[in-house]
C-alpha cells in the first residue's frame, strides 16, 4: 500500500483495492507517504552529515520511491544499509533488487528483535557496533500496539549502538482538539480498513509519541508536524494544511 501511495510499481492488485478504500476517505493518503518520505530522507541527510555512515532502515518495504538505501548511496557510494521487514514476500524482492549492491542488504525479522536484527548475518556484515548508527523507523510504529512495547524495542536499540548514533520517526498522531488535519470520522474508517487487512492501527497523542523515542535526546526542530518536511526539508513556517503525523530527529548522547 505504502509503495503505491507513493506512485511506486511494487504492490499488486488487493493493495491498490486497500489504498484506494483509504484514499476515498482521506484523500491525502498519498501527499502523507510522499511527506514521510521527505522526512527520512532529510533525516538520513543529517545523519550523514554528523559522520554517520550506517543506517538500519526499520519496516523498510520493498526499496520503492526515494529508497533510502539509494539516498544514503548517493551521498556516498560506501555508506551501509541494512533493512529490515518481516514479510516474506518483501524481503524476497527487496533482496532480489540488492544483489549487485554490496553494501545493502536485507533481514527478514520483527524490528522488535533487536537481537535477530543486528546478529544476523547481514547485521554483523553491515553495521559496526562500535560506529555511531542511523535509525530509522518511518510510519511503521503506530501498527504496533502498547502490548506490542514499541517503547521498549526503542530502548533496546539504544542500549545497542554506539553514542553518537541518531533515530529518525514519524507516526501518525491524534490531537482531541481535532486541528490534526484528519477529517471527523475518517481515523474510524480508515481503522476499520486496515483491521480487516494489515494490522490495525495504533492513534497515539503527541505526549504518547514523544515517549517513544525513550532515552533517545530529540534535537532542533524536536517532534515537529510532518507536513513541516513537505518540501525535502524542514520548513517551521510552512502554511500548508496540517496531515495527521508528526516526526522527529534525536540522539544517543
Amino acid at each position: 500500500m505504502h509503495d503505491y501511495y507513493l506512485g511506486g510499481a511494487h504492490n499488486f492488485a488487493a493493495d491498490r483495492e486497500l489504498a484506494d478504500g483509504v484514499l476515498r476517505i482521506f484523500p491525502r493518503a498519498s501527499e502523507l507517504a510522499m511527506t514521510n518520505r521527505f522526512f527520512l530522507r532529510d533525516a538520513l541527510r543529517r545523519m550523514h552529515a554528523a559522520g554517520i555512515r550506517q543506517f538500519l532502515d526499520l519496516g523498510a518495504g520493498i526499496p520503492t520511491v526515494g529508497a533510502l538505501h539509494a539516498v544514503a548511496q548517493d551521498l556516498d557510494p560506501a555508506c551501509r544499509v541494512l533493512a529490515v521487514d518481516r514479510e516474506a514476500v518483501v524481503v524476497s524482492r527487496t533482496r532480489a533488487l540488492l544483489a549487485d549492491n554490496p553494501f545493502a542488504d536485507v533481514v527478514q525479522a520483527d524490528l522488535r528483535d533487536v537481537d535477530l536484527v543486528l546478529g544476523s548475518a547481514p547485521g554483523r556484515r553491515l553495521i559496526d557496533g562500535e560506529k555511531p548508527l542511523g535509525i530509522l523507523v518511518g510510519g511503521v510504529l503506530h501498527f504496533l500496539s502498547e502490548s506490542d512495547e514499541p517503547e521498549k524495542a526503542i530502548f533496546d536499540y539504544h542500549r545497542e549502538v554506539a553514542p553518537g548514533s541518531h533515530l529518525a520517526l514519524s507516526h501518525i498522531v491524534f490531537s482531541r482538539q481535532g486541528d490534526d488535519g484528519c477529517p471527523p470520522g475518517a481515523r474510524e474508517r480508515i481503522g476499520d480498513l486496515y483491521a480487516r487487512s494489515s494490522g490495525a492501527l495504533e492513534w497515539r497523542t503527541l505526549p504518547e509519541v514523544a515517549r517513544l523515542f525513550g532515552p533517545f535526546s530529540l534535537v532542533d526542530p524536536g517532534l515537529a508536524p510532518l507536513g513541516c518536511w513537505r518540501t525535502g526539508e524542514y520548513v517551521a513556517d510552512s502554511a500548508s494544511p496540517p496531515l495527521p503525523a508528526v516526526a522527529g530527529l534525536a540522539r544517543k548522547r
